[in-house]
């Protein structure tokens, strides 16, 4: 994305000049089962995609935590794995994927006044696998 014309401000905490990102998509849930089936495996987190910003226009901020720009891709989260009921096993969580390449280029003046406020503050976050489902069983007392 490129930005090429006019000022960006703002005033208030947690306010970024320019915020932009990709979430990869998050995977569905294992289906249950039954018997001595195990349950079914969660859905994989989608990936993060690539990001590229090239900024030209003043950006001031001048709230707490408010970065003149912000930039991240972030990998979804896997899908838990089903349930097996009475002699099977969980179904194991979905894989976790990586967060996409971040690149920014600023051509631009950057200004923060706020506390804990960067000027480019770029992002690349993976991980968040789904957890293993769960199992349940039953048993019969044998007549005496």
């Amino acid at each position: 994305m490129a930005l090429s014309h006019g000022a960006i401000s703002t005033t208030a905490n947690n306010q970024n000049g320019i915020t932009l990102g990709s979430i990869g998509g998050n995977g569905g849930r294992g289906g249950n089962s039954f018997g001595n089936i195990p349950g079914y495996a969660g859905g994989a987190a989608g990936s993060g995609g690539v990001i590229s910003l090239v900024n030209a226009p003043t950006v001031t901020t001048s709230g707490g935590r408010s970065h003149a720009i912000f930039v991240y891709s972030r990998s979804g989260v896997a899908g838990q794995g089903g349930t097996g009921y009475i002699f099977a096993g969980g179904g194991a969580g979905g894989a976790a994927r990586n967060g996409g390449p971040v690149t920014i280029t600023n051509n631009g003046s950057l200004q923060t006044l706020g506390i804990e406020s960067h000027g480019i503050y770029g992002l690349s976050v993976g991980g968040a696998a789904g957890s293993g489902g769960q199992a349940g069983g039953s048993s019969a007392a044998a007549a005496a």
